[in-house]
């Protein structure tokens, strides 16, 4: 058997990429398994950021909404509004094949809502409830763990809006009311 030493070479070099890429992945997976730090930062500004970030590196058309409100949370809350908003924009990178993508988090009278919504390939909705499904999973778990909601609408082929609401406990609970 005769050895072309530049086809191993280029195949070589072709692992070498895919273990870069696979190994970028890990870190961006390990990454979201921490607790994320906004470090001091507006929950408003780190959202833009992101969203901005998510255009660059995907070359997706994003369209980011926030209310000013939302940089009165208490800090726990916005941690975890954070965290969601980083998974569902990551959902969107990784599986959706979209083109464009909406981030809305809006301040309302009663509470708050974080929705993104994308114009990709959509999904079964069921298929969601699987096992394997850790991003959709985490999600959940944050919102129902500080008293929200997390509602996914999508369709093959239809494009999908995941959506969080979260409670704002008035008068005697600081940890979740908004703030002057």
């Amino acid at each position: 058997m005769k050895v072309d030493p530049e086809r191993a070479w280029l195949q070589i070099e072709a692992m070498k990429q895919q273990t870069r890429e696979s190994m970028a992945a890990l870190r961006r997976t390990l990454a979201g398994l921490r607790a994320p730090q906004l470090g001091g930062q507006a929950l408003g500004q780190a959202l833009r950021q992101c969203c901005a970030a998510l255009a660059e590196r995907a070359g997706l058309s994003v369209v980011c909404r926030v209310d000013d409100g939302v940089d009165h949370l208490s800090p726990a809350l916005a941690e975890v509004v954070w965290a969601v908003a980083q998974e569902m924009l990551a959902n969107v990178e990784r599986h959706a094949k979209a083109r464009h993508v909406t981030l809305e988090c809006l301040a309302q009278p009663d509470g708050l809502c974080l929705r993104v919504s994308d114009d990709g390939v959509g999904c079964d909705p069921q298929a969601l409830e699987r096992p394997g499904h850790y991003g959709m999973r985490g999600m959940r778990e944050r919102v129902t763990g500080v008293g929200g909601a997390l509602r996914v609408q999508a369709a093959p082929g239809a494009g999908m809006t995941v959506e969080a609401t979260f409670p704002l406990v008035r008068a005697g609970a600081a940890a979740t009311s908004p703030g002057p």
